[in-house]
């Protein structure tokens, strides 16, 4: 391992480099296998910011009155 230190300091591993190493250690790594698939990034909801959304953290929005026209039920009526 003092020669693969070595070389990692020298030069920066590439993921071809990576991928040889790895083979080499363990060829039986999940990685090499067939039916490999990437693992999905779990993402925690507090990070997940979508677009024109408004931060509610103090609830100021959540008691606002629906909208009586059936085709808006879902809308914010602000008019009253």
């Amino acid at each position: 391992m003092k020669k693969t230190a070595k070389h990692l300091a020298k030069r920066p591993a590439d993921i071809p480099w990576m991928l040889n190493l790895i083979a080499t250690i363990d060829s039986g790594h999940e990685y090499f296998k067939k039916d490999y698939k990437k693992p999905r990034k779990v993402v925690d909801e507090a990070e997940i910011v979508q677009p024109g959304m408004v931060n509610n953290n103090d609830g100021f929005f959540d008691a606002l009155p629906l909208s009586k026209n059936a085709h808006k039920k879902h809308k914010i009526n602000l008019a009253g």
